[in-house]
């Protein structure tokens, strides 16, 4: 019996994003990072995909639903990984900060029963930049989401539908107490776009599904 779903969105920057450059010293030497508004760097999350709820992000939104008691239980918690910028030369720290995550929530949240179908309904919607940038352009996501858990509690489905930015990579994944994680998609950033490309809010178009 399922009485446990997870849902999850992350973005991130990608070990190989476009331009990328591998640091040559100091702490970080081998990681990967992108050039910042001036001669410094920021790291990357150094990683590709990973259905690893704990991985590094620049920000992620988690959605857990207990269906075990009298209807559902809804828990929601966000972080963002911490940023480092560092010296181009020396590959020493300039700045290590983590992002505001207060603005990363679900919003529109509703419960309800058809022929004895749990009905989940509700939006991530969320919004941080760069801590060590005064001013710096928002990472934005807005994505629907609906989930339908069956009388007999044995199979979910979950649809998806929204924008995100077209910089950096985000992922979303689900995973129920009787199921390891599956993707719900993974994406890539625009060809040749960069955290400048970030005003403006989020105009790319993603709709996807996934079933237990």
């Amino acid at each position: 019996m399922i009485n446990l779903v997870k849902v999850w969105i992350n973005a991130f920057i990608p070990v190989n994003v476009s331009d990328n450059i591998t640091i040559s010293t100091g702490d970080f030497k081998g990681q990967t990072a992108i050039k910042g508004p001036t001669s410094t760097l920021f790291l990357t999350d150094n990683r590709s995909f990973d259905f690893d709820v704990n991985t590094k992000a620049r920000m992620q939104s988690v959605l857990t639903l207990d269906f075990s008691g009298f209807g559902v239980e809804l828990n929601h918690s966000a972080r963002c990984s911490r940023t480092s910028e560092i010296n181009a030369v020396t590959g020493k720290i300039i700045c290590q900060k983590i992002g505001d995550s207060s603005n990363l929530r679900i919003r529109n949240f509703l419960e309800y029963c058809i022929d004895g179908n749990y009905i989940i309904t509700g939006r991530f919607v969320g919004s941080a930049n760069n801590p060590c940038i005064s001013g710096s352009p928002d990472i934005d996501w807005n994505i629907g989401m609906k989930l339908i858990l069956n009388e007999s509690r044995s199979k979910v489905s979950i649809e998806v539908s929204g924008v995100v930015e077209p910089f950096p990579a985000f992922e979303m994944y689900a995973k129920t107490n009787r199921h390891h994680a599956k993707r719900i998609f993974n994406i890539e950033p625009s060809p040749g776009k960069n955290p400048w490309d970030l005003w403006g809010g989020p105009t790319k178009n993603v709709s996807y599904n996934v079933e237990f």
